[in-house]
């Protein structure tokens, strides 16, 4: 039992991202899981502030955590100030709802535009808008650089996912460098797949023969025409190999880039080579990654990235993208390939011998339930 001075944080959590970005899911249950690693006396009470039931349930089911509190949003009628609320968490959905802060929460996050500034923290995984702008929109250029920017004017801390975004923050708002910054690393908590058995799930997919293994959506950053075009140039000079993807296809941003990948498969007789899977159970992805050849990931942009989390957490060999920050991310089951050349993927996927060192992830975990804690409790001094 806590004393009345060890009294519980509250953290007022928002919990309204959709299934368009699973990053932002992701993020939320598994720091919900690295704050369940923390002293009991320390784990603060999670005010959810969510759409549904059945958000909160499964929240609570893959969590696990002890201390969540269910706070669904009230339903109100749909306008443009709720709309430019609503679409900084990516949420696309036309009956809306807006969020009455619970009183009692010491800290919120992340920060919801337009409420009291005073308690917020932001979250900003990184700034793909400033390094990709041909993927964005005017409007949403101008919506998430205003974001920031009202972050800054009203004195909001910003937690970034790497030190690479921070760098990216300093460079593309040097005016606003003397702003409260963290850098807290994101880790993965993977689910108990061990009772699926890989042999089910490789003839349920029609998997053959040895695979790489790529985890993303199919959104255009990601980067799968070059990752397909140079599997194909492997396997004709005798590479033996699947290439097995899983991830939603679609891309809201580029509606007809599925179609160009499935054009490139199909033009080149690739649907026998190259299974793209689409959405699958998550704990068979996690069997298929597992078991694979090795996991290759080509993206071309990344703030912290979940797949390569989950090769940590697994301590599994990695064939991935040269970006500043995934070399921040992993230094251990890696190989970096140039994303723009086909020839440094070709020459990599066919003289490399993947070997697999182990890694004691647990700390990883353990280390960003701390950080954030930390900055929750400097929100509140």
């Amino acid at each position: 039992m806590l004393s009345s001075m060890d009294k519980r944080i509250r953290l007022g959590f928002i919990y309204l991202w959709d299934s368009s970005w699973l990053g932002g899911v992701y993020y939320a249950q598994n720091l919900l899981k690295a704050l369940n690693t923390l002293p009991d006396k320390k784990k603060p009470i999670v005010d959810v502030h969510c759409l549904t039931d059945a958000d909160f349930q499964t929240l609570q089911e893959r969590t696990k955590y002890p201390y969540l509190e269910k706070y669904l949003v009230r339903k109100i009628f749909w306008n443009r100030v709720y709309r430019k609320i609503l679409s900084f968490f990516s949420c696309r959905i036309d009956d809306v709802d807006v969020i009455t802060i619970n009183a009692q929460d010491d800290v919120i996050f992340p920060w919801f535009a337009g409420k009291n500034a005073q308690r917020f923290v932001m979250w900003k995984p990184d700034f793909q808008e400033k390094n990709l702008p041909a993927y964005f929109s005017k409007s949403e250029l101008y919506k998430r650089d205003q974001e920031v920017r009202e972050a800054c004017l009203r004195h909001i801390p910003i937690v970034f996912s790497s030190s690479d975004s921070l760098s990216d923050f300093k460079k593309f708002y040097p005016e606003f460098c003397d702003n409260e910054t963290h850098v807290v690393h994101f880790a993965a908590s993977l689910p108990d797949f061990s009772k699926v058995n890989i042999k089910d799930v490789k003839q349920k997919y029609g998997i053959r023969k040895r695979y790489l293994f790529c985890a993303n959506q199919f959104w255009q950053h990601k980067n799968h025409l070059f990752l397909f075009k140079a599997f194909k140039r492997a396997i004709e000079a005798g590479w033996d190999a699947q290439l097995v993807c899983t991830g939603k296809l679609a891309d809201f941003r580029a509606p007809k880039y599925i179609e160009e990948v499935k054009n490139f498969m199909v033009s080149n007789h690739l649907e026998k080579d190259i299974l793209v899977l689409g959405m699958i159970d998550k704990l068979e992805l996690f069997c298929l990654m597992k078991h694979s050849y090795a996991v290759v990931q080509p993206s071309l942009f990344e703030g912290w990235n979940t797949t390569v989390e989950d090769c940590k957490a697994m301590n599994k060999f990695i064939f991935l993208s040269d970006l500043n920050v995934h070399r921040e991310q992993i230094s251990q089951n890696v190989c970096f390939f140039n994303p723009h050349n086909e020839d440094d993927l070709v020459q990599k996927l066919m003289t490399t011998n993947p070997k697999e060192e182990y890694f004691n992830y647990n700390d990883c975990v353990r280390q960003f339930g701390e950080d954030f804690l930390k900055v929750i409790e400097a929100r509140m001094k």
